[in-house]
């Protein structure tokens, strides 16, 4: 192994343990002390819903699957969005997602608490966040693999709700760095006459 390799998977058990240390210094609210995100929700009249999407709230149908993305950075992530009913989640809320590989209980992505802000949806009294980019550890640790996306959202009164999907995750395509999905080069349609005389 490489220093460079060494120094990189050192980095993300660091990275990793603070994540741990984070989540158990949030209080009682914690279930256990194995789990990294609370199964409970103390708060009955705020629900949250986990999606995919990176331009919307797109829902997981059944079964439920979801798609690796290679990130131009080398990183590999599951495009995640939310929908929370629960009007106090527009002031920018801490955000906190995990993913957790079925087969051994394992945490398989990186630390991601960030404070968001959720978008109202007209007509509804809904709210909405998308286009969120969890880190997973390794593609090799979710690839064909069954994985629980758990998602904490945190009000600055302290009061939260919590929410987990359950997906299949497959290799996807990978991402341009302008957030768009590299396509492979296929042709759009248009055609090129080469240059061709005609005859004008």
């Amino acid at each position: 192994m490489t220093t460079g390799r060494a120094l990189a998977r050192l980095t993300r058990a660091l990275l990793l343990a603070s994540s741990l240390l984070a989540w158990s210094g949030c209080g009682d609210d914690t279930a256990g002390g194995d789990a990294a995100v609370p199964v409970d929700a103390p708060l009955p009249a705020q629900w949250l819903e986990i999606g995919a999407g990176f331009d919307s709230f797109v829902p997981y149908g059944e079964p439920a699957t979801a798609e690796l993305i290679a990130g131009p950075q080398g990183g590999f992530h599951l495009w995640t969005s939310l929908r929370a009913q629960n009007p106090a989640t527009t002031r920018s809320p801490l955000v906190s997602i995990e993913y957790e590989r079925v087969r051994d209980g394992m945490l398989v992505s990186l630390p991601f608490r960030v404070r968001l802000s959720f978008d109202p949806v007209s007509g509804t009294d809904f709210q909405e966040i998308y286009g969120l980019r969890p880190e997973a550890l390794s593609d090799l640790d979710v690839v064909d693999e069954d994985v629980l996306i758990r998602a904490r959202v945190e009000t600055r009164d302290g009061a939260f709700t919590v929410a987990e999907q359950r997906v299949h995750v497959v290799r996807g395509s990978p991402e341009t760095p302008d957030g768009g999905i590299d396509d492979g080069g296929i042709d759009d349609g248009g055609i090129d006459d080469g240059g061709i005389d005609d005859g004008g």
